[in-house]
């Protein structure tokens, strides 16, 4: 603090001296041994908090509350319980949840597994079928090479075949029936099929087989024309059928031989009938293929009956559709005439109509395609297994055939939509004329060729087939026509005890296309 000056006294007069202001005191200087005393605060007083929720994790801490100086505030025991049974429920929740995640993984965990198992069970599996697929791919090919040796052989028969006819033809010309001599006559025949898919999916198939073997049956002759909305289901049914027919057939004859003794008094429908439903029935193995589609069949098997010095000849056939066969005969040297072999089963026909009406099938007529039998246009098939009115019973009828009938001529719809009978007669006139003696194949061909060209100005198309079998008669009793036939006898049989031909696919002389290969008989499909 600041001492207080005293004023001096001075001399001469004296003046009132203003008592002077008191100064202001200086600033305190700061003991060094005293501390600087803290600034005294405001006491504050602290906001309210907002209440917070209840934490809902582990490691969440609460806001404490605190007192305006700072104090924690204590909780009230009921709020720690509170909590504590929250973080109690907390705790249960995950434990629950980690258990619940673990049975689920090991769930997964044995799910896995099986999968795997499965798959090292189905990799094996492929192993054991790949093997198996090799195993048949090797066979295949060996099958294969069988078969063009087959058809090698086959060709070599068929060309023999040829050359003993023509030998025949120039050492015993065919004699018509009014010149007859009295000796009995042998029949020789030979077959041959000409086709074309005429800008249509091929659906047709034929057959055709002679044998010179002792069984009754000499000959067996057919054309399937198969039809379906795909173009191939029917092509399948028609391959069925043309595979197995012939097959049922010769089963069903050899069973009703044992029972009735003689070829002659086998009872054609059930011959034909029974064969018929056999094949079908094996349609109805795929009856997921065949319900809308089917086949047509126009078959003829040609019986040898009586002995080997006085033969004698009948022709039996079978139908049902609308292909159709012609036998044409001709007296001495007149021209040809056909007679009709089968009967056309057409929604057309009053007959078949009121047939399929009384079945309870319905006959309605359609803008632009006539008159149709739930929606089909022929009114018996092989197949077509959605429409129970469409029956395969077949229409039979049997022939004696005599040195004066010298043709049979089959054909799909195709053929006969544009060929009537009168013309292939005068076309077969024609070609005899022309070439006497010409080849069945070229006949055939040429048959083939007539219809094709009178398609150019037709409206529809359709698929064209055309078998066509040639009739010889020779002396039975000729001393060469016997030696000649039993080389041909001893040639075919030969040829059928090679050990490289195929029963059923070798002994047919049906001709296939290139661009439609005739397939093996279809097994039903395993797994």
């Amino acid at each position: 603090t600041a001492r207080p000056t005293t004023a001096r006294p001075t001399t001469g007069p004296t003046t009132t001296i203003r008592p002077t202001t008191t100064t202001r005191p200086t600033t305190t200087t700061r003991p060094t041994t005293a501390t600087r005393p803290t600034t005294t605060t405001r006491p504050t007083t602290a906001r309210p908090t907002a209440t917070t929720r209840p934490a809902t994790a582990i490691g969440v801490r609460k806001p404490v509350k605190t007192s305006p100086a700072g104090a924690r505030l204590k909780t009230p025991p009921s709020a720690v319980a509170e909590l504590r049974g929250q973080l109690s429920e907390v705790q249960q929740a995950l434990c629950a949840a980690v258990q619940h995640d673990k049975l689920q993984a090991e769930t997964h965990r044995q799910e896995i597994e099986a999968i795997n198992m499965r798959i090292r069970e189905q990799a094996a599996k492929a192993s054991e079928l790949q093997v198996l697929l090799d195993t048949e791919r090797e066979r295949a090919e060996t099958l294969g090479a069988q078969l063009f040796d087959a058809e090698q052989s086959h060709a070599i028969l068929q060309k023999g075949h040829s050359d003993l006819e023509a030998r025949l033809q120039q050492q015993e010309p065919s004699v018509p029936e009014d010149n007859d001599d009295g000796a009995s006559r042998r029949l020789l025949m030979s077959a041959a099929v000409s086709h074309d898919r005429n800008g249509r999916p091929m659906e047709d198939e034929a057959y055709s087989s002679v044998s010179e073997g002792n069984h009754a049956i000499k000959g067996f002759f057919g054309v399937y024309d198969g039809h379906s909305a795909d173009k191939k289901a029917g092509k399948k049914a028609a391959m069925i059928a043309r595979n197995l027919l012939h097959a049922h057939v010769l089963q069903a004859f050899d069973t009703q031989l044992r029972k009735r003794g003689t070829a002659a008094s086998i009872d054609v429908a059930h011959l034909f009938g029974d064969s018929f439903l056999a094949t079908e029935d094996i349609m109805r193995r795929y009856s997921k293929n065949f319900k809308a589609a089917g086949t047509t069949v126009t078959c003829m098997a040609v019986l040898g009956t009586g002995t080997s010095s006085a033969p004698s000849y009948i022709l039996h056939s079978a139908n049902v559709g609308d292909s159709e066969a012609f036998l044409f005969s001709a007296d001495s040297a007149g021209p040809l005439a056909p007679v009709p072999l089968t009967t056309p089963h057409l929604a057309t026909d009053e007959v078949e109509q009121e047939r399929a009406r009384g079945a309870g099938a319905d006959v309605t007529t359609m803008k632009g395609w006539g008159t149709r039998v739930n929606g089909l246009q022929i009114t018996r098939s092989l197949g077509d297994l959605d429409s129970p009115q469409t029956i395969p019973e077949p229409s039979c009828s049997s022939h004696c055939l005599a040195p004066r009938d010298r043709w049979i001529v089959a054909g799909s719809d195709g053929y006969w939509d544009v060929m009537t009978p009168t013309e292939t007669a005068e076309k077969l006139t024609e070609l005899e004329r022309a070439t006497p003696g010409a080849e069945t194949q070229r006949v055939a061909d040429a048959l083939l060729a007539a219809a094709l060209v009178k398609y150019k100005t037709h409206k529809h198309k359709d698929n064209v087939t055309v078998l066509a079998v040639r009739l010889r008669w020779v002396r039975a009793d000729s001393t060469k026509a016997k030696k000649t036939a039993k080389r041909l006898k001893q040639i075919m049989n030969a040829m059928q005890n090679e050990p490289l031909l195929v029963p059923t696919a070798t002994t047919t002389t049906a001709q296939v296309t290139p661009e439609e290969p005739a397939p093996a008989t279809e097994e039903p499909a395993t797994e």
